[in-house]
């Protein structure tokens, strides 16, 4: 889903964070609340970002 502002939001990487990566994190995140309140994941395949050490940086 592409949206008008879509190109606006993080279009500059803070500290390797993205807007690809907070569109993947937002439907993780959208995907757990579903679970949470009892009906199918409405966007299925999706990781948490911001621990799969295969497409975030971890820092610390």
């Amino acid at each position: 889903m592409n949206l008008p502002f879509d190109d606006l939001a993080l279009a500059t990487t803070i500290l390797d964070y993205n807007a690809e990566f907070h569109m993947r994190q937002f439907h993780f995140i959208t995907n757990r609340r579903a679970r949470q309140v009892g009906i199918k994941e409405p966007i299925p395949g999706t990781v948490n970002v911001l621990t799969d050490s295969t497409s975030a940086t971890t820092y610390g």
